[in-house]
């Protein structure tokens, strides 16, 4: 994210009582958190490092203990995720209305050329079926490269391994919950990375195993509470 929405009112109410040296810590790991869109990873000398505050380590781990919580990928700032989550919606709602006014328009000219010179529909043109299910496995990769810092293209190899999934009935959403998983798991790893692809998320195969996975921490979530 190249901005973010900073609420003056919630944010003196909540550092009102720190000094200088930890409020600049405060806004610059915020800062930090929402250029790299995920938790700030590393112990807190790396952090302070990272943010140029090597020197006042003890104010970064003040604001570290208070503001954030340890997990498994580093320092989380709910609020901060809160607001990343619905940048990324936003984004991707904006390519989705722009890809189907894409295919709109370019559909609405074959449409016209069609009538002029009254052909009918061959064998190899391409059923409607698959041109309204295009915007949506388009938003579906789009939402790949957000959340994995990719930049796949939607050329045919592509996109027509996520409308193999979506013709056996498994929704947009369904694919990005797996998009979702797998990026948590493997982002950032210097080995599973590179995995972070349509041929391995939305193989026929491997798709069935990682909605599984995921089921199968819904359910275990429900017993827990």
């Amino acid at each position: 994210m190249n901005y973010y929405q900073f609420h003056i009112g919630d944010y003196a109410a909540h550092t009102r009582n720190l000094s200088i040296l930890e409020d600049i810590a405060y806004r610059r790991l915020l800062d930090a958190y929402y250029l790299a869109e995920r938790p700030l990873s590393g112990c807190s000398t790396d952090v302070a490092r990272h943010i140029g505050m090597s020197d006042h380590l003890l104010s970064v781990e003040w604001i570290l203990s208070v503001f954030f919580e340890v997990c498994d990928d580093g320092w989380l700032n709910k609020r901060a995720d809160a607001e990343i989550a619905k940048f990324k919606e936003k984004r991707a709602k904006a390519s989705i209305a722009g890809r189907a006014s894409a295919e709109s328009k370019i559909n609405g000219r074959s449409t016209d050329v069609q009538r002029t010179f009254n052909q009918p529909r061959t064998k190899n043109q391409e059923p409607i079926k698959d041109l309204c299910g295009k915007p949506h496995a388009i938003a579906v990769l789009d939402f790949l490269n957000v959340t994995a810092g990719k930049n796949f293209k939607p050329v045919g190899a592509n996109i027509n391994l996520i409308l193999a999934r979506m013709k056996e009935g498994f929704t947009d959403s369904d694919l990005r919950e797996v998009v979702e998983r797998k990026c948590r798991q493997w982002k950032g790893d210097e080995k599973m990375d590179g995995y972070l692809r349509p041929k391995t998320l939305f193989n026929s195969t491997n798709f069935a195993q990682y909605q599984g996975e995921a089921d199968q921490t819904k359910k275990s979530n429900r017993e827990i509470i």
